[in-house]
């Protein structure tokens, strides 16, 4: 017997394991999606990671809410030791809007932990911040942080 494609979900148990969440209106789904996607910090974010996918790849991710917005930081280590040392790098990043970012970052030598550098800056553009991107990553490429990779700064 032949059955249309919508019988097979014609089950409540069935359709509860394999309907998408955003169609079958399940509570905090729809909020928290719209919520995310307006957000200007999560906005920024993401067109930093379209404009240099190797953070995505390369690093790990994540985000706290502060008083003043949601802040996203991006972070590794060295894959290979720089004489003998190792390090932890962060990427930080906030908007408040689309003439507001602050972009950071900051360095940290794993075998001194109390020697640490960051910088941080202000800008009125997103392309202006994206220079405190290419000065991350080419940090990054020197304390081996990127491996194998060709250079990012390109």
């Amino acid at each position: 017997m032949i059955r249309k494609f919508n019988e097979l979900f014609d089950s409540e148990e069935l359709k509860s394991n394999f309907e998408i969440p955003y169609l079958s209106d399940k509570e905090g789904f729809t909020k928290s999606f719209n919520k995310s996607m307006l957000d200007p910090t999560m906005a920024y974010v993401n067109a930093v990671l379209a404009e240099y996918p190797i953070l995505e790849s390369s690093f790990n991710i994540g985000a706290f809410d502060t008083e003043y917005g949601k802040a996203v930081f991006i972070f590794s280590e060295s894959k290979k030791p720089v004489d003998g040392r190792n390090f932890y790098v962060q990427l930080s990043l906030q908007s408040f809007d689309k003439n507001d970012y602050i972009g950071g970052f900051l360095v940290i030598d794993k075998s001194n932990p109390e020697s640490q550098e960051d910088r941080f800056y202000e800008f009125d553009s997103f392309k202006e911040s994206l220079k405190v991107v290419k000065l991350f990553l080419g940090v990054c490429e020197q304390l081996n942080v990127i491996e194998n990779k060709p250079s990012v700064l390109n």
